[in-house]
Formats: C-alpha cells, structure tokens, sequence
C-alpha cells in the first residue's frame, strides 16, 4: 500500500513537471508574422518616383505618424541599414510591408514599442551618428493632398525638419 502511494507522488511529480515545462515553452517569443499589405495608389506612385530617381537600396522603411483622421506624417527612409536598427521601441520589427519594384518596404505605425523583444538595447547604446548613405523623404497627407521633400535627416514619429532647411557647411 505504501508503495502504491509513492508511485502515485511521483506520478504527480512527473506530471506537473512535464506541464511546468510545457508552459514555459509556450511562453516564450514567437516569431511575430509580417502581413503584406497593398499602400494607397497615390503613396504608390510617389514611392514609386522616389525610388526610381536614387540609386538602389538595402533597407526600405516607412514610417506612418497618424496626427487625426485626416492628416498624417510619413517618412520614407532608405539606406545601407535601418533607420531605427539600434533603438529598443522598434526591436520586434515590423509587422506589415510591401512590395513595389521588386523590394520589401517594411511599414512601421509605432505600435512596435508596445510589443516584447528579448533583444532590446540600453538607450545609452544607440549612437547618434548620421549616415551620409541615408536617405530620408518627408510625405505629408493633409486630408489627402500630399506635400513631398527630401530631409537631410529625419527620425520616425518626431518632428521633421522644414522642408527649407539645409545644414551648413563646416569647413
């Protein structure tokens, strides 16, 4: 009888051990899917434009600041690297991208701040450095009629510089 007892302990042990070790598994990070998405035809075509007049790109992002219901601020961004490659708000990646002219557009709203990576860097590790291979566009919808310039530097979800701006040049 006693051993009937120590069988069943040990069962329980098992048992509970084997689902301890089941939830943690299903716990951790799953790889966040990407869905491909088709942009309006009038972001299309300015991209479009965009693109064929630089030379081509490792890295293509968009970034889609939405102001109301009727404006919205978007940086289109290209270069060797990406724009945000060292800030934790945007470690998970992507969830939405494009296709247009055979490259992947990778679309960012802001919600990736909000979703979980295990490889978030320390703010004090992203460098300010700006890549002279960098290359970012300003598109603003405003209750959709876009105004289109070139930046000579621009960082997602914050203020652009006017479009009148140019940095001097340091001798």
């Amino acid at each position: 009888m006693f051993l009937k007892y120590i069988v069943i302990d040990q069962m329980k042990k098992t048992i509970l051990l084997m689902l301890s070790a089941l939830t943690l598994i299903s716990c951790r990070q799953q790889n966040v899917k990407t869905e491909n998405v088709r942009l309006r035809h009038d972001i299309e075509r300015v991209l479009d434009s965009i693109m064929e007049m630089n030379k081509p790109s490792k890295v293509y992002e968009l970034y889609i600041d939405k102001k109301d219901q009727y404006n919205s601020d978007i940086l289109f961004y290209f270069g060797s690297t990406s724009l945000t490659e060292e800030d934790p708000q945007f470690q998970s990646g992507s969830f939405l991208q494009t296709e247009l002219n055979d490259k992947i557009i990778k679309i960012y709203s802001g919600v990736e701040k909000y979703i979980s990576s295990n490889n978030v860097k320390n703010l004090s590790e992203i460098s300010a450095e700006i890549n002279p291979d960098r290359n970012c566009w300003v598109i603003k919808d405003r209750n959709g009629k876009l105004k289109i310039y070139e930046v000579f530097h621009a960082y997602p979800f914050c203020p652009f510089p006017l479009n009148s701006f140019s940095p001097p040049d340091i001798q």
